[in-house]
């Protein structure tokens, strides 16, 4: 404790339970966040975190320190992410999945050395989609085989900006033939 702190009263862990040791009882009070005015690096206080726990600790800075200030983060296990500087193929890495965890378990960027569904802290808090058996997968490929637009981009440009199929096409590159982003490509389905 200090003149400007005080554990008993600002931490949660301190002040989600009591225990009188005189009659080993041990009762629950409630939990009073301890972020002030303090807000994470987006601007979103501890209220932020009581909808999204799994995200407690991504977006900490200087002031503010999500699963020592606020209640939603009282149950969380800190989590790191594992990318230690490794990317996807289009240059992003846990901060990305954090932010937009949809696309965790998409696998559209992910590459050799990254994984964002086994790496980014904000995928591992989410379950994996379930997967019926009995369901048949269709798989598309794209089918630009190092063929380029008229911008230089291949197929894999057009699952992010699938608005931009068409604008780009060349004598050689017909993104609606060639990219799975645009509805082209190769279809598989896969009927075991």
């Amino acid at each position: 404790d200090t003149i400007d702190f005080t554990a008993n009263t600002m931490c949660c862990d301190c002040i989600a339970t009591d225990t009188d040791t005189t009659t080993d009882a041990t009762t629950t009070t409630a939990c009073a966040d301890s972020s002030f005015s303090a807000v994470d690096a987006f601007g979103d206080g501890c209220w932020y975190y009581e909808l999204y726990p799994h995200q407690c600790g991504v977006w900490d800075d200087d002031d503010f320190t999500a699963l020592e200030m606020c209640c939603g983060c009282a149950n969380v296990v800190r989590c790191d992410d594992t990318n230690l500087g490794v990317y996807d193929t289009y240059e992003d890495g846990c901060e990305y999945y954090n932010s937009n965890t949809e696309d965790c378990f998409k696998g559209y960027w992910d590459d050799d050395d990254f994984t964002a569904a086994t790496m980014c802290c904000g995928c591992l808090a989410l379950e994996p989609p379930a997967v019926d058996d009995n369901t048949p997968t269709t798989v598309c490929s794209d089918l630009d085989f190092g063929r380029l637009d008229s911008m230089g981009q291949s197929c894999s440009y057009y699952k992010d900006f699938p608005s931009d199929c068409g604008k780009y096409d060349t004598v050689n590159f017909t993104a609606a033939d060639l990219c799975c982003g645009c509805s082209g490509g190769s279809v598989c389905t896969n009927l075991d």
